[in-house]
């Protein structure tokens, strides 16, 4: 959501009347395109989440988790 708010005030200051999703995305798609990767790199944030995902997936603090299950079956809650 931020990184398309970002497009469209870059694109209102662009032709300020015409902010229709339609119409700018017919006028400025290929330009658009780049634009909103930029921003996507800019914001970075499903990077991030990917990137920590992996972390979790492949980091060995999954495994400590397997005996502190065990230990907590036996404590309740």
């Amino acid at each position: 959501a931020g990184a398309r708010g970002d497009a469209f005030s870059h694109k209102s200051y662009i032709n300020p009347g015409r902010n229709k999703e339609s119409h700018h995305l017919s006028t400025h798609g290929k330009h658009h395109v780049p634009s909103a990767n930029r921003a996507l790199g800019a914001k970075r944030a499903a990077p991030q989440r990917h990137t920590v995902l992996h972390r979790v997936h492949g980091a060995p603090a999954i495994p400590p988790p397997r005996p502190y299950l065990y230990g907590s079956d036996e404590r309740p809650g």
